[in-house]
């Protein structure tokens, strides 16, 4: 199962209170500019050949390219992070308008995904596809998926759809407020995406997706024409206490059992703001797909479509949903 809920509220100065919204899954969506909101032409006529992954390419690169002919291309990533699949993702943040994550196992690549502006695929679907569209390609998404000896039922609704392709799995992500139409692609290697793993949930996987989420929220506002986020370590911080607070008393909420609102927890932290906000959610598989729920929650979305400057997240594993996930967000006060 998985959840979310998300607030937000201004102070003025020190004891005045303006309260803009409180929001529960609910709240204004902002629209997409229609200048960065375009479906791209198609580089090839799929109906001419067989789809397979390779009509799939992240920035140029595609699954089972080596691990040297991506450095050669893209360069050395900016970070490395470790996943839940137990390949290495390769992270280039450097452009936010060229945003990309390319997973890497025993030299050669076996994932890579990407909400950049300009992705697109060689089978005709390309970011601001609609849904209509792209099934018409690739046919109907899955509803099961093996992994390990386990048959899990999938329950991916109209937020996502994971298919068959070649050798791979494309899961294509899809925006419910952009009339359904592609929001970004994710690209696996079949054998990769069905392998059960034992990858340990430590501090290192924890620090990853909390940075993950920063840069997929950067990523998406810089497509969208909006400055990105400041990090902040006291904001995430504040963000990681909650999140592994809701795993350990096991309970899902912006108040704690105690009574404490995100502001009093900030507040806690020393964090003086005028503006401040909050996102949680739980039991999503990983970073990418905790920021795509998010984005397909109105309050959640506006959240971080907002004008708030700073921003932090923390994760936290265990409890009744495994996985828990806070985003904090600020403008200081001064």
């Amino acid at each position: 199962m998985q959840r979310s809920l998300s607030r937000i509220t201004m102070r003025i100065g020190k004891w005045g209170l303006l309260t803009l919204a409180a929001t529960f899954l609910l709240g204004f969506a902002a629209p997409y500019p229609t200048s960065t909101y375009k479906v791209l032409a198609a580089a090839a006529d799929s109906t001419t050949k067989p789809l397979t992954e390779k009509l799939f390419p992240i920035r140029g690169i595609t699954i089972g390219t080596t691990e040297k002919t991506l450095i050669q291309k893209l360069g050395e990533p900016n970070r490395k992070d470790p996943s839940e699949y137990g390949f290495t993702w390769f992270v280039y943040n450097k452009d936010y308008k060229q945003y990309a994550q390319i997973g890497v196992a025993a030299g050669r690549v076996v994932a890579a995904y990407s909400n950049a502006a300009g992705v697109k695929s060689n089978a005709g679907i390309a970011i601001g596809t609609t849904r209509k569209d792209a099934e018409a390609k690739l046919g109907k998404p899955l509803t099961t998926l093996k992994i390990g000896n386990t048959t899990w039922k999938l329950n991916d609704g109209k937020e996502l759809g994971r298919y068959t392709v070649g050798t791979g799995i494309v899961t294509l992500f899809y925006d419910i407020h952009a009339k359904n139409t592609v929001t970004s692609m994710l690209v696996m290697d079949k054998k990769t995406a069905t392998t059960a793993t034992a990858t340990v949930k430590n501090a290192k996987l924890q620090a990853a997706y909390e940075r993950e989420l920063f840069d997929l929220a950067n990523s998406v506002r810089v497509r969208m024409e909006l400055a990105p986020f400041k990090w902040d370590d006291t904001a995430a911080k504040t963000a990681r206490l909650h999140s592994a607070d809701m795993a350990a008393r096991k309970f899902f909420d912006h108040e704690n059992p105690d009574g404490k609102s995100p502001f009093d927890r900030m507040e806690k932290q020393g964090i003086a703001y005028r503006l401040a906000a909050e996102n949680i959610a739980a039991g999503q598989d990983n970073a990418i797909f905790a920021h795509e729920s998010w984005m397909n929650s109105a309050g959640h979305r506006k959240n971080l479509l907002s004008a708030i400057a700073k921003f932090g997240a923390g994760v936290a594993f265990g409890g009744e949903y495994g996985i828990y996930y806070t985003q904090n967000f600020f403008t200081p006060l001064k």
